[in-house]
């Protein structure tokens, strides 16, 4: 199994994310139009990436937004956008790849501020959470799960977790507008560009 992680920003200064803070706030509380930008934003950073060519080497691609049971989050509507501009794309640049949208199913357990817990506090809180891929893919697809923002890689550790324990060996990629690089900023900085 090969692995690629992809983020447009990363974020070394919690003053300056390499994007509008209050752009950002708006996504996270349903902003359809901010959504979009921001995966346009991403495609066309991640399409001119190089190192991504390899993505096209398989005949299918399934892209998979962060777990939710019924009530979509908000990076759902930016990899939803994404995922259109893909489709697009390679129907007509790689029309021998087939662009297809997962979903990974979540049982959440919890009701505590996310946003605002330590890397440690947030992998005790969501590994109680129950995850599963409602239909096992393809051994010929390209797996990738998107997310708005990395702060400690807590849920790509938890999609990890997933395959493991499914026994899905494919191809991966992990793609993200944003991820937290100093450590030493705190990881309740998602609550600062939350509100």
């Amino acid at each position: 199994m090969s692995q690629l992680s992809f983020c447009l920003h990363h974020i070394t200064d919690e003053n300056l994310p390499g994007f509008s803070m209050e752009s950002y706030s708006k996504f996270k509380y349903g902003s359809h139009y901010v959504a979009e930008q921001f995966a346009n934003a991403l495609f066309d950073a991640f399409i001119l990436d190089p190192t991504n060519d390899t993505l096209f080497e398989h005949q299918k691609i399934i892209i998979y937004s962060s777990p939710y049971d019924f009530l979509p989050t908000s990076s759902y509507y930016m990899t939803k956008c994404f995922f259109e501009k893909l489709k697009a794309y390679t129907s007509l640049n790689r029309d021998n790849c087939k662009v297809e949208f997962g979903k990974i199913n979540r049982n959440q357990t919890y009701a505590e501020d996310y946003g605002a817990l330590s890397a440690e506090e947030r992998f005790n809180l969501i590994k109680n959470d129950t995850y599963e891929l409602p239909e096992k893919p393809s051994e010929d697809a390209v797996l990738l799960f998107m997310d708005d923002i990395s702060i400690t890689g807590t849920h790509q550790k938890v999609i990890e977790l997933l395959l493991k324990r499914d026994g899905i060996e494919n191809d991966v990629g992990y793609l993200y507008f944003a991820k937290l690089m100093n450590k030493n900023i705190n990881p309740n900085y998602e609550n600062v560009l939350n509100y």
